[in-house]
């Protein structure tokens, strides 16, 4: 779920940048960083610490200069067969969608054979159980996606 990264980027600095403390505007940038998905390393929860790598080389295009930075995060993703809590936020007959934190998972009804769909009363339910929403309920996880701009999941109860 949650892991301790290290991540290389291209940092570019501004040309009127250039005259404050360079170790402040690099930590600026990279703290715009968290909350974005970065790849195979998942969604970035929190910058921890980072080294510059480089004196810098200056863009001939834009008069940038591009430093590689070496960063180290907390990131999140979810693996293969990891029990999750999450956050019903839609329920329809065909399962219902949870949040995981920032990562949306959708549990079809083909994967809890055993619930029945009450659309009454717009839950699942299974003897005394019950699925609705805004109620926690435990996940496992079959498979995931990650994209551009979000990660997705599939799971079962």
């Amino acid at each position: 779920m949650f892991y301790y990264t290290s991540i290389q980027k291209d940092i570019n600095v501004f040309p009127y940048e250039l005259d404050q403390d360079l170790t402040s505007i690099i930590k600026t940038k990279l703290r715009n960083e968290e909350g974005k998905i970065y790849g195979a390393n998942g969604y970035i929860v929190s910058v921890l610490q980072f080294s510059v790598d480089s004196y810098g080389r200056i863009d001939s295009d834009s008069g940038q200069t591009i430093y590689n930075v070496n960063f180290k995060a907390i990131t999140l993703r979810l693996e293969k067969n990891e029990v999750v809590l999450g956050k019903p936020y839609i329920i329809n007959e065909h399962g219902f969608f949870c949040s995981v934190g920032p990562i949306i998972v959708f549990t079809s009804k083909h994967m809890m054979p055993t619930w029945d769909y009450d659309s009454s009363q717009n839950i699942w339910i299974r003897d005394s159980e019950i699925v609705s929403i805004n109620e926690n309920v435990k996940l496992k996880i079959l498979a995931s996606r990650i994209n551009a701009n979000e990660i997705t999941a599939t799971a079962t109860i």
